[in-house]
């Protein structure tokens, strides 16, 4: 559980102070399992430690790691206390350009979806009135995502459908077809089109937690695509989630599918059509469901 995991790691903390040893590879270790905790502002005062050694030996990911919960911190804490909306955006926005100077120095598909990510979660913080700004933000996360999954031969599950769910709260805020920027253009069907053929299926019994994860965001953004509602495909979205939570493998898993649901909520709110009405109640119907 995670009270026992946290307790296991203070009793580590305590060994090591009354040791005297700590490193750089220590401080990262325990900045990645707070994370894991979910605990990101502990994570984030780690991680800053371990930037600011002399002579540290840390890794590329500590630094990938340390713009991700950032940016999942800032929103955390936003949530609690919308008074630091200016400090949230302001935090994101600096992760944001710590990642792409990141992928100045190798464009990874893990940086891309990153900073697709830090796009993503800069759509919670942002005021509930600007509705440009959002769209903006929006497209830029699709469009990353987009990016990460081209470096991986159109084989990424997760980028692809992030790409996917968040293309289609696009059209459906700005009344615009969304297809990706390349030529032939690609339409958002086609892409989980072919995702979803790519996939070897595999017997339940052999997956392991990421893999139900990337099975349900394809019947999300299979549902998102739907231009009525579906009674059948949505009772069995929503049975998937209850099954997912069973198998969730750290209290950050679980956030951050809940979360995600959440950012397309908040993308909807701005929704004028029926359509975007309509999706809008389904996943509002889905999240209390499973929450």
């Amino acid at each position: 559980s995670k009270e026992n995991a946290r307790k296991k790691l203070e009793e580590l903390e305590a060994a090591l102070k009354k040791s005297n040893l700590t490193s750089d590879k220590i401080l990262e270790y325990k900045a990645e399992v707070y994370n894991k905790l979910g605990e990101y502002g502990r994570a984030i005062e780690l991680y800053e430690r371990l930037i600011k050694l002399e002579k540290a030996g840390f890794s590329f990911r500590a630094m990938e790691q340390y713009c991700n919960i950032t940016c999942k911190y800032c929103v955390e804490e936003f949530i609690q206390s919308p008074e630091k909306r200016e400090k949230a955006i302001e935090g994101i926005d600096k992760a944001i350009n710590h990642l792409k100077s990141l992928i100045s120095l190798g464009a990874t598909a893990e940086r891309y979806s990153l900073l697709g990510s830090a796009y993503k979660r800069k759509l919670m913080v942002l005021k509930p009135d600007d509705k440009q700004e959002f769209l903006e933000a929006l497209k830029l996360s699709s469009e990353v995502y987009y990016e990460a999954a081209k470096v991986k031969n159109l084989r990424d599950s997760y980028a692809i459908n992030n790409a996917v769910q968040l293309g289609r709260i696009y059209e459906l805020l700005s009344g615009e077809e969304f297809s990706m920027d390349v030529k032939p253009k690609i339409k958002l069907s086609k892409i989980l089109e072919d995702l979803a053929k790519a996939l070897t299926d595999q017997p339940k019994e052999k997956k392991e937690y990421w893999d139900f994860v990337t099975d349900i965001n394809l019947l999300l953004s299979a549902f998102t695509l739907e231009k009525k509602f579906n009674e059948k495909k949505w009772k069995y979205l929503r049975d998937s989630y209850l099954d997912l939570w069973k198998r969730a493998g750290s209290p950050s898993d679980k956030k951050a599918e809940e979360e995600h649901l959440e950012i397309l909520l908040n993308g909807l709110e701005f929704a004028e059509s029926e359509e975007g009405k309509g999706l809008k109640e389904s996943l509002i119907r889905l999240r209390d469901e499973i929450g």
